[in-house]
């Protein structure tokens, strides 16, 4: 009987092809799940702070078809604001100007003629104040008005501290959410690892029926009255809310 004579790269080719025919009747191995076990929680937090602070600015408008008239009339109301303020003992520090426009006014042409006709010039100058009573905040507007300003903006209750209670407020979200995440996890036969992620949803002042805090106050002139002896500084609402990611044990 003969034997078949092979060529060795015969041989190993049949040797590859019978390695790969066992190799792919083999189970591959499944890979591991890496997928981050995680629990996430939103934790809030609201503490009452009382104002120790008001901040408002006063404005003084005047009007004139000739322009140093209504700068000069301008000038006049604000020298006399400025006196009843220091007389109401605010230190000048905390009394600055601010905002200052001067605006052309114009008034349709007759029906004869084309185009617009310049009226009057408008000039608008802002003073602002800050109380460090806010008690005073009512005097303040009345003596005011009486001095010559034809507006009242955005009066403001604050606190000295904000940056301290806004960083309690916040330590407080915080805890909130963690008691929580460890509440959830206790009740799924858990526990909970190191913080993964941290959000900060919203640090400041809340709104509040008593807070009176960021409450803009548009007041003209003619309406002072209705406002003077309304207005309370209340209690601030300062509140946190942050959004925790933790790892899940």
């Amino acid at each position: 009987m003969k034997t078949a004579n092979l060529k060795p790269w015969v041989l190993f080719g049949a040797l590859i092809w019978l390695v790969g025919a066992c190799s792919a009747g083999e189970a591959s191995p499944a890979k591991p799940d890496t997928t981050p076990r995680t629990v996430q929680t939103n934790g809030t937090a609201q503490i009452s702070v009382i104002p120790d602070r008001a901040e408002l600015s006063f404005g003084v408008e005047t009007r004139d078809e000739d322009l140093e008239v209504a700068r000069k009339a301008n000038d006049e109301r604000v020298t006399k604001l400025l006196a009843a303020i220091r007389k109401l003992g605010v230190p000048s520090k905390r009394v600055k100007t601010g905002y200052l426009s001067i605006t052309p006014q114009y008034k349709s042409a007759s029906k004869f003629s084309s185009g617009v006709k310049l009226d009057s010039f408008r000039m608008y100058k802002e003073v602002l104040v800050t109380l460090d009573d806010p008690e005073l905040a009512n005097e303040l507007l009345a003596r005011g008005i009486e001095a010559g300003a034809t507006h009242v903006n955005n009066l403001t209750f604050r606190s000295s501290e904000d940056r301290k209670h806004r960083d309690h407020a916040r330590a407080m979200a915080l805890q909130a959410a963690r008691e929580k995440a460890e509440m959830m996890a206790k009740e799924l036969g858990q526990s909970i690892g190191r913080p993964i992620q941290i959000v900060e949803s919203y640090a400041g002042f809340g709104g509040s029926s008593q807070a009176n805090v960021m409450n803009t106050q548009q007041v003209q002139m003619q309406s002072v009255p209705e406002v003077l002896g309304t207005i309370a500084p209340g209690a601030l609402a300062i509140q946190a809310q942050v959004t925790v990611i933790f790892e899940l044990k």
